[in-house]
């Protein structure tokens, strides 16, 4: 072999390794008005994601991580009342959605 190639040609000594983070897919909140808890409901597990709600005005009035799994309930109960935009980020993409707490 040549320096620098393999059996199979060229190679780089920088190696990377992809995320493996899945996308999140659809994603379900209920109830919508929510009073006091808004439950997040996502049709396969997620992982490695984070959410934000912001108000109508764009304020980020809370954060937080999100456990590993299909449903999560976000506790809205210190939010006025009013319309709010729940944001899910991960690796690969970030959904928003809305929302109106009673």
């Amino acid at each position: 072999f040549k320096k620098n190639q393999t059996p199979c040609g060229r190679f780089s000594p920088i190696a990377s390794v992809p995320d493996i983070s899945k996308p999140i897919s659809n994603l379900l909140l209920y109830p919508n008005p929510a009073k006091n808890k808004l439950t997040l409901q996502f049709s396969s597990v997620i992982e490695k994601s984070t959410f934000e709600i912001y108000s109508i005005t764009g304020a980020l009035q809370m954060k937080s991580q999100l456990n590993q799994g299909l449903n999560q309930d976000v506790d809205v109960s210190s939010l006025a009342p009013g319309l709010y935009f729940l944001q899910i980020i991960n690796n690969q993409q970030i959904i928003t959605k809305k929302f109106v707490k009673l």
